[in-house]
């Protein structure tokens, strides 16, 4: 069997393996609050090649690994098995900034206020033909009698 047929050949372009791992560093960043600019003076690159990691269109090199688990608090199992990750987390990945904003807000509003938050965006987000929401009160205290 010729070196470039095996399983362990190097590959120049990001596989799928890769695009699971940009998941990962890109939620972990947004998660630490950090800008790519930020991630990539850690890492000694520029912003665009953060970007690239994120993408999947870029391999991130072996030597950034330490860099990642240091700087945005990754497990080494986080980069290197980032299905068994994603599959033991009970809450779902931040995609974005806004998201991340939206929960570290919402964990400062009391409990009446975050009741009426939940209701509205359950309102807002609700399909035409969706019932309605449950109280939004009880959602919130699950010691509290139905």
């Amino acid at each position: 069997m010729a070196l470039s047929q095996t399983p362990f050949a190097p590959r120049r372009k990001a596989g799928d393996f890769d695009h699971r791992i940009a998941a990962v560093i890109r939620e972990a960043r947004l998660a630490a609050g950090l800008t790519q600019a930020d991630l990539g003076q850690l890492l000694g690159v520029t912003f665009q090649q953060v970007q690239k990691y994120e993408k999947g269109t870029n391999r991130v090199p072996a030597s950034a690994y330490p860099v990642l688990i240091g700087a945005l608090g990754l497990s080494p199992q986080a980069l290197l098995d980032p299905d068994a990750t994603a599959q033991s987390q009970d809450v779902p990945p931040f995609r974005n900034r806004a998201s991340l904003e939206l929960v570290r807000l919402f964990e400062t509003l009391t409990p009446d206020r975050r009741a009426l938050v939940l209701s509205l965006t359950r309102a807002l987000s609700r399909e035409p033909d969706a019932p309605p929401a449950s109280d939004p009160a009880a959602d919130l205290n699950p010691e509290a009698p139905a």
